[in-house]
Formats: C-alpha cells, structure tokens, sequence
C-alpha cells in the first residue's frame, strides 16, 4: 500500500499466490468460501492485523478449494469455531445446551474434537449449523449485528 493521503490508501501492485480455483467447481464450495469472506469483511476493521486469522482463512480456503463434497461443511465448521476463539469469543460446547438442538451441539462437539473429518452431514444438520454461527457471530460482532450474510441468501436461493 501506498499512501496517497491520511485514510487513502491506492494498491499499485499485487499477486496470486495460491490460485485456490478450486473453490469456483461446485457451488458448495463457493458458497462456504464466499461465507467465511463475507463474514470477515463484516467482523474486521480494514487496517486490523491479525496473522493466526489470516492463517486460517488461507488454510481453509486452501482445503476447501481441494476437497469432496462431504468434508466442506466440516472445513467451514471448523474456520469458525477456530474463528470465535482467535476474535475472543470461544464457543464453550460443555455449555451449549438448551436453545441450541442437540443436533448442533453434537456436530460442534465432533467437529472440535476431529472426530468427524470428513463426515456428511445432511442438508438440513448444515442449515442448522450454518443458521447457529450465523447467530452467534451477529452476537458477537457488531460489524454483523442486524444483518445475515447476504451470501447465505443468495446461496441457499441456489
């Protein structure tokens, strides 16, 4: 970046590094990639560093871009709960109980101990998951707060 005024900035120049096309030959793997983004476009602060978040994000996107069908829930799962803890807000699973359905608790909990690499969920377990982050970020962000991912809509529509 170079700076063009206080608060301006102008990119003169840039570079791929991992081309990550794999991410456009399903919409599956669109749809988790464009969520994370979107989330993260929302959650943080444009000159906001965070390397370990950054880290992830380009792992996950990484494992998305190669992976099958049925472990990109499981990738995407896992970025936020990796996610929550990284931006302060760690998601306690001994605690989730109650307002959240054992069917989510138990796809968090598996995810968190690794025990699910992999496993297909079906659609309506990823409906619920992805409805339970998209709750619990708007929470925890203001950034998101009052607002869906607009990229949850438009995929689901899909």
């Amino acid at each position: 970046k170079e700076s063009a005024e206080p608060g301006l900035y102008l990119l003169s120049k840039s570079e791929t590094l991992e081309r990550n096309s794999g991410l456009a030959e399903r919409l599956e793997r669109l749809a988790s990639a464009m969520g994370i983004i979107e989330l993260l476009l929302n959650a943080l602060h444009d000159e906001e560093a965070n390397p370990e978040l950054y880290a992830l994000v380009r792992q996950t996107l990484s494992g998305i871009a190669r992976a099958d069908e049925a472990t990109v829930p499981h990738l995407e799962f896992r970025f936020h709960l990796v996610c929550a803890r990284l931006m302060g807000f760690e998601l306690d699973l001994e605690q989730i109980t109650g307002d959240v359905t054992r069917e989510i608790s138990d796809a968090l909990r598996a995810i968190a101990r690794g025990s699910d690499t992999g496993q297909p969920y079906d659609e309506r377990t990823v409906r619920l998951v992805r409805g339970f982050f998209e709750s619990y970020f708007a929470e925890h962000l203001p950034g998101l707060a009052g607002r869906s991912l607009k990229s949850g809509r438009v995929f689901g529509q899909l």
